[in-house]
């Protein structure tokens, strides 16, 4: 645990766990919902926030966790804005959330805004995450309840209690559900290793070695000293957040054949994997392994910059890490980023694991789809995810010397009749790489409010 001034001030009781704790299972499923009777519901919500009459499931808040080990599985649980009009709180709910304005307009309303056009648009979303009329903003998705687990027979068994109990409560349909599986590894689908690049939070846990500073818990739990107006009463909006959460199927075996057709055997081809993600398929970061994928130990895979430090003179022009490369564009880390402030203002939480099955080339198999269920947490939808998405993922002038026209090379919304990406190479004429498709294609997505445990009995008794 850290040892920083927030400890004093969280109150991990009520905040969830999701939020503030990596449970780092390898399962997990997120249940779609809708609310079909308010009342009902909210009768539900508080008996699973601890204020009702005793329930075998309970969300997960901070607190809950053991002494040594992990529990069996944990359930959280995110609200969207039509699913907030459906429970009708006692509150003006758009004064209420005056401060976030993109979650009230919502991942549809926003869509074209982060760059979800095209084969991502809402009109294409699964599982009743798209619009319930075509053309609107609005989504039949109420609710998602999101249950973690350390074994996918626990999940199934889980499961099939937690559906129980939507029958028998008779207060919300399940609209889909989407399961998300480690793969071996801990790697995605891409190849990659995952799970390296963590924030280190104050009064948050499992601290690691990294050269950028602390966050302020008030970046991703709404507490009375953040940049913006905690929804109001404070029974409602205090020790809450929010989340994006987003279905972002991968295109594997297109990644393979651009890189593949873009390279002369496998060890150019691998380099140019590094130098679009901005680490080699084993984790390694480029600014501290630029020629070969070393065996960097864990604890110092996030502990570097980009901005010169002590005796390293830094990776400004992006010889060793080009600038425009994927980790690079979602944290500049000490970098200043025009337009921005600090980098650091900007940061996320994803929690995320893949989908479908792994990938295998050359297989012959059929091709079945398979990528990233991700989760996405801040305090602030619009300075946080969405300035990350807009300005440094599908916006190329994010940093001084990058064309407006670049976008990310693995996750922007690009087309291979328009996209570049750059890369310097020492004593010699910057590499310009054309021809990249749009390897990320978004099929779901809601902007949820992550309510604290008080919060949802506040709700269940008004």
């Amino acid at each position: 645990m850290s040892d920083v001034g927030s400890v004093s001030r969280l109150n991990y009781d009520d905040i969830q766990g999701l939020i503030l704790r990596d449970y780092r299972m390898p399962c997990a499923r997120h249940f779609i919902l809708r609310i079909d009777d308010p009342v009902k519901t909210k009768a539900l919500l508080g008996a699973l926030a601890g204020g009702g009459p005793a329930e075998s499931f309970q969300i997960a808040a901070v607190a809950s966790w053991p002494t040594t080990g992990q529990p069996d599985f944990c359930l959280n649980v995110g609200i969207t804005w039509s699913g907030l009009e459906r429970l009708q709180p006692p509150v003006d709910l758009k004064h209420s959330f005056r401060s976030f304005p993109s979650f009230i307009a919502g991942a549809i309303g926003r869509a074209d805004f982060v760059g979800d056009a095209g084969n991502s648009s809402p009109a294409n979303w699964v599982g009743g995450l798209g619009p319930v009329v075509p053309g609107s903003n609005e989504s039949a998705t109420h609710l998602i309840v999101t249950l973690h687990a350390r074994t996918s027979a626990i999940r199934e068994s889980a499961s099939s209690g937690l559906r129980q109990l939507f029958a028998d409560r008779g207060s919300v349909t399940e609209l889909s559900c989407f399961d998300g599986d480690a793969l071996p590894g801990e790697k995605v689908h891409f190849g990659y290793r995952d799970g390296i690049a963590r924030v280190n939070i104050d009064g948050g846990f499992d601290h690691q070695p990294d050269s950028q500073p602390v966050v302020p818990a008030s970046q991703f739990v709404l507490l009375d000293d953040g940049n913006y107006n905690v929804p109001e009463p404070p029974e409602l909006g205090l020790n809450g957040g929010f989340g994006a959460f987003r279905i972002l199927e991968q295109d594997v075996e297109g990644f393979e054949s651009f890189l593949a057709t873009n390279s002369d055997g496998e060890p150019a081809k691998e380099l140019l994997a590094a130098k679009i993600m901005g680490r080699w398929r084993n984790g390694a970061p480029l600014v501290l392994s630029p020629d070969a994928p070393q065996d960097i130990p864990h604890d110092k895979l996030n502990d570097f910059d980009y901005a010169p430090t002590g005796n390293d003179p830094g990776d400004l022009q992006g010889v060793r890490c080009p600038v425009g490369a994927h980790i690079r564009r979602v944290n500049p880390r000490g970098v200043p980023a025009p337009g921005a402030g600090s980098g650091h203002d900007h940061r996320l939480i994803r929690r995320g694991l893949p989908y479908g099955p792994p990938y295998v080339p050359g297989s012959g198999s059929p091709a079945a789809e398979r990528g990233l269920l991700g989760m996405f947490l801040c305090a602030d939808l619009f300075n946080q995810f969405e300035f990350v998405m807009k300005d440094w993922i599908n916006g190329g002038g994010f940093m001084a010397g990058l064309p407006t026209s670049h976008r990310d090379p693995l996750v922007g919304n690009n087309s291979p009749d328009s996209s570049v990406f750059e890369i310097p190479v020492p004593q010699g004429p910057t590499r310009r790489v054309t021809g990249l498709g749009t390897f990320i294609r978004t099929r779901g997505a809601a902007y949820l409010f992550l309510p604290s445990l008080s919060s949802l009995r506040f709700i269940a008794t008004h």
